[in-house]
């Protein structure tokens, strides 16, 4: 079966608004956290969102680890440096 199509709208902080075909919108809340630096943020929570889509996740929980991602990345200074690893996001 194909997937349904749809878009996710990420929200920065607020977190991210899953709109699939069909559905209705459903909010995934980011964690709140003071960040340092919000450069890479987004590429966080894209990369993550697609490697755990491609391991089969489904999409609402791929989401949330994504924005909890998101936001671990904001912790640290630079973009590439605050990505967090797998074993950092799934500590936390």
């Amino acid at each position: 079966m194909a997937p349904s199509l749809g878009i996710i709208v990420t929200r920065g902080a607020v977190g991210a608004v899953i709109h699939a075909a069909g559905d209705d919108p459903v909010m995934v809340e980011s964690p709140s956290v003071m960040p340092s630096d919000t450069n890479g943020a987004g590429d966080t929570f894209c990369g993550v969102l697609a490697a755990l889509l491609t391991e089969g996740w489904a999409l609402h929980d791929a989401a949330e680890m994504a924005c909890k991602a998101g936001a671990i990345a904001c912790l640290s200074i630079g973009a590439q440096s605050g990505m967090p690893t797998r074993d950092i996001l799934t500590a936390h």
